[in-house]
């Protein structure tokens, strides 16, 4: 029998002892090579070159193990490449034209046959490269003659490790000798960068072949870890100056793409691709983006284009927004780029491209200055790999980081030789170059796609948001190129099986193909016109989606039309955003469906197997409600039929939407019956507003019967009868209260609801000028029975103290101006304000001489105030009814300073002896002590404020008679 957890602690285990062994075997190799390069370093030093090449050899026998691990391979390979340097430094000083010239430079020849005969393959190689590389500097052969010999030598190495490390010395070494100095020589400098970069890959793919399978992922993380061997022979490629736009397109880029279609190796396809659209110029991927495209299609089914498609369309984009293209040719400077993960720079320091003749003092600092620009790369690379962890990484790893590179290859013009055909180029605008470019990516983008049956909906999408962004960028007002995105994906999602279909990461992606447009304007507009086969991939797209990214597209659309504060004006703009946003509007045949749990009673959506959120359907709910507050014409009648089409829509969302919808729809109503005021004297216009408010008188009864929101439904009753009183329609505004004292009767039966309900009955009755004295006594004391009825002592107390506000009505806002007006012209004496000037007089002499007619009975205010006091004395709780007491002595003396006759001080000190006496029974065994210290304090800052208006004296009212003087005793 097996267990995990031993096979677990086994496995670990084996990795740490692995682990130390590799440290072993590179201590001791790396210990020989110091050695052996300290002997080699004092042979030189007394010139004893052929004891210094012998030293030299025993040390490059180091990189014939096969033990080490690419990591640390790649640790002792630099450590032999600093101490070649000292030998090619040698070679220089000694051989070549200088002070210090040692030898002829023919003698270089013969060292360079000499080196052929070392007993072993490495070091024979690495030794003939070296010297090779100093003698193509004394012009004594064609270089094209040594490098190709190098090139032919070097095959003889087939390990794939140590071949691959050998021909990045045989590119490091020879990259500044390169010939380059017009077409001819750097054909051939072409062939050879080419032939090492061809054979480089090959080995770099054997690599993936060479073990058992259970070490496949172990391979892919070192072959990962050595890419940047494989893509240096293109930053040579692209470093040369005297490639242009012909050799490029006709020689340059088909050879590579040959070469990276047929190694058929997943890695090396995606890396390599990268690596081409990360080195070369945009000018050239501008002139040449079909031949690179068609290279993208013939790649494995398996490797992942979308990341080299995005890449590719973001560089050229920003190129072509920019102008690039359409401007003289620049020189091109050289560049130090790397290839590996993130692009960044292998070699930081800018490099100088020796002489091609170098003689005289000049030749040991060019020497120097080449040996440390190699040195200075390959430390840089180093230093990376070092970093770079041996686990492996997933592909997916490997292109998120790709991805998200700064591309610091360099993108600017001023860095490549664009050869472009500059008289045709320059009659373009960028505005016409960007369309072309686009249409060559949508082309070819639709034959990946095509190409790539199996290709995952997420890369699909991610493919279009990508030219999407490129049509946005490039012509932001266009619809057209957006459209045939919209209709291309559409067809794509209804292929896709639904299993396939709903991965969370697809459908986002798809939501943000339909969202991203959004954010301009124009194209809201374009949503909303009456053109349907302008908007039919958008529809289509729309609609081929679950119901859940429905729902959050909907929400952007409307909040975009929020944002933007575009108004739906015409029948045809509310048609068609109800049709965009149905899946908010009425049920689906697609949605979960909606079951009741028996224990709470809460939702469930069987579909899915998640509770429902209702915050969210309410959020949603609301922003379709805030939607019908842009559902709005300049004129009047327009707008009551755009009202009351949306009112139709809208009932087909049953009763659990209808109450955050159908109140915005009578808030809309009711501010348009005001925009009928000034003509509400001629007979049309009265009929439409009787029409308007039998219409809101709809909407509220269809609303009560289809939910349960009853105090919303009284709520709404009473702001439209506010509304119709503002308007002087007396037989409509009783009727609206009428309306809201069925729905108290018949509905409202909690205990908490009704005195809620009472209070908002009391304010808007205290609004309402439109009554005659016969309806609104009917009203009020309907209101006042009500209130008696509650169920609670406190709550009847409470409700009848406020029905006191019935009997006197006060002024507010632009009544209390107009009431001052009609008081100052029949008044001798200084102006009052408001209830102050009213108050003088009796009731019947203030409504003969005020425009506002505001009801006031005395006799019903002191009735109401009395019976409340009758109901708090019958409250069980001592601290209950010292509390109403209090909140009734507040009411007598808010009706006092409004200068009631009935309210006199003689009822201010019999109350306030009435709380004096109960306070004192309170007993804190009965009462909460809190309770008692909050009446003493409610009690003493009522007192407090009659104590200051007695001192300010008799203005408006005289607080004189009444006694405060428990304050100072208590």
């Amino acid at each position: 029998m097996s267990f995990p957890g031993f096979a677990s602690s086994a496995s670990t285990g084996n990795l740490v002892d692995e682990a130390r062994q590799q440290a072993k075997l590179l201590e001791e190799a790396m210990a020989v090579v110091k050695a052996q390069s300290y002997f080699m370093k004092r042979c030189f030093e007394g010139h004893a070159l052929m004891d210094g090449l012998k030293h030299c050899s025993t040390m490059l026998s180091e990189l014939r193990t096969s033990l080490l691990a690419p990591k640390h391979y790649y640790e002792l390979y630099m450590a032999v490449f600093d101490s070649l340097q000292h030998l090619s430094h040698y070679l220089h000083e000694t051989h070549l034209p200088g002070q210090s010239a040692m030898y002829s430079p023919r003698q270089l020849a013969d060292l360079y046959e000499l080196v052929q005969y070392a007993g072993n393959i490495i070091p024979r190689l690495y030794l003939m490269i070296t010297v090779g590389a100093v003698y193509m500097a004394t012009k004594e052969t064609p270089v094209k003659v040594v490098l190709r010999d190098m090139m032919e030598m070097s095959r003889g190495v087939q390990h794939p490790l140590r071949g691959l490390f050998l021909r990045h010395y045989l590119s490091s070494v020879t990259k500044d000798y390169l010939p380059d100095s017009d077409r001819t020589a750097v054909m051939e400098s072409i062939q050879f960068v080419i032939m090492n970069f061809t054979e480089m890959n090959k080995l770099w793919v054997r690599m993936q072949y060479s073990g058992g399978f259970r070490d496949s992922q172990k391979r892919d993380a070192d072959r990962l870890d050595l890419r940047i061997l494989v893509g240096t022979p293109l930053v040579r490629l692209s470093q040369l100056e005297s490639v242009d736009m012909e050799i490029y397109k006709d020689v340059i880029l088909p050879r590579i793409a040959e070469q990276v279609v047929n190694c058929r190796d997943r890695i090396a396809q995606e890396y390599l691709m990268e690596v081409v659209v990360q080195v070369f110029g945009d000018g050239h991927h501008l002139q040449t983006i079909e031949e690179l495209l068609q290279c993208v299609i013939r790649l494995r089914p398996d490797v992942k284009v979308i990341v080299i498609v995005k890449n590719l369309a973001e560089r050229l984009q920003k190129f072509v927004m920019e102008g690039g293209g359409a401007t003289k040719k620049i020189r091109a400077k050289s560049r130090q780029a790397t290839v590996e993960e993130g692009h960044e720079s292998s070699g930081g320091q800018s490099q100088q491209d020796p002489s091609n003749q170098p003689n005289g003092d000049t030749e040991t600092t060019a020497n120097h200055n080449v040996q440390a620009e190699v040195r200075d790369e390959v430390d840089e690379a180093t230093q990376k790999l070092q970093n770079t962890s041996i686990s492996a990484k997933s592909p997916e790893d490997q292109e998120g980081s790709e991805k998200t590179s700064e591309d610091a290859t360099g993108r600017s013009e001023s860095n490549q030789v664009d050869h472009v055909d500059e008289r045709e180029y320059e009659e373009e605008t960028i505005a016409q170059r960007a369309t072309k470019l686009f249409a060559k990516f949508w082309r070819n983008a639709k034959l990946i796609c095509e190409a790539r049956v199996d290709m995952p909906l997420s890369d699909v999408a991610d493919l279009l948001l990508s030219l999407m962004d490129m049509s946005l960028i490039t012509d932001p007002d266009g619809w057209e190129q957006l459209d045939n995105i919209w209709s291309f994906c559409q067809t794509r999602v209804d292929a896709t099986p639904d299993s396939i279909k709903a991965v969370p990461g697809s459908l986002h992606k798809l939501e943000e193909l339909l969202i991203k447009p959004l954010q301009n304007r124009n194209h809201v507009n374009i949503l909303l016109g009456n053109d349907w086969d302008a908007i039919k991939g958008y529809r289509g797209l729309l609609s081929s989606l679950p119901h859940s990214q429905r729902r959050s597209v909907s929400v952007k659309i409307i909040e975009c039309i929020i944002v933007n504060d575009i108004d739906l004006n015409v029948p045809e703009q509310v048609m068609s955003i109800v049709d965009l946003c149905s899946v908010l509007i009425r049920d689906a045949p697609d949605q979960p469906i909606s079951v009741v749990r028996p224990e709470d009673g809460q939702s469930e959506f069987e579909s899915s197997g998640k509770w429902g959120d209702d915050e969210d359907f309410a959020l949603e709910q609301g922003m379709v409600a805030k939607l019908t507050h842009h559902i709005r014409s300049e004129d009047t009648d327009t707008h009551f039929y755009l009202l009351s089409s949306a009112r139709k829509v809208l009932a087909e969302g049953g009763g659990r939407r209808m109450k955050y919808t159908f109140p915005a729809l009578v808030h809309q109503c009711t501010r348009i019956a005001h925009r009928y005021k000034p003509e509400l004297e001629e007979p049309e216009t009265r009929r439409k507003v009787m029409a308007l408010y039998g219409f809101i008188q709809q909407l509220i009864a269809t609303l009560y019967s289809h939910s349960q929101t009853y105090a919303m439904c009284l709520k709404l009753y009473l702001m439209a009868a506010q509304s119709s009183n503002n308007l002087g329609i007396e037989d409509v505004t009783y009727e609206f209260f009428v309306q809201a004292f069925t729905v108290y009767e018949d509905s409202i039966s909690e205990s908490k609801a009704q005195f809620m309900a009472i209070s908002l009955l009391v304010g808007t009755l205290q609004t309402c000028r439109v009554f005659d004295d016969e309806n609104y006594d009917t009203i009020t004391k309907k209101c006042a029975l009500h209130a008696s009825k509650l169920l609670k002592r406190g709550d009847q107390c409470r409700a009848v103290t406020l029905c006191s506000h019935l009997f006197w009505q006060t002024s507010y806002g632009s009544e209390r101006a107009a009431i001052a007006a009609a008081t100052s012209q029949q008044s001798q004496s200084k102006p009052q304000n408001g209830d102050e000037a009213i108050q003088q007089d009796s009731n019947e002499s203030l409504n003969s001489r005020c425009p506002i007619k505001l009801q006031r009975d005395p006799k019903r205010v002191l009735e109401c105030l009395q019976k409340a006091l009758r109901i708090a004395d019958s409250c069980v709780g001592q601290g209950l009814i010292c509390q109403l007491f209090l909140e009734i002595l507040d009411r007598y003396i808010y009706f006092f300073e409004l200068q009631n006759p009935s309210i006199t001080p003689k009822y201010l000190n019999g109350l306030i002896n009435i709380i004096i006496t109960n306070l004192q029974k309170l007993n804190p065994d009965d009462v909460p002590q809190s309770t008692i210290e909050q009446v003493h304090r409610h009690l003493r800052s009522t007192l407090e404020v009659i104590e200051a208006r007695k001192r300010r004296g008799p203005q408006p009212v005289d607080y004189t008679p009444v006694d405060t003087s428990w304050m100072f005793t208590s």
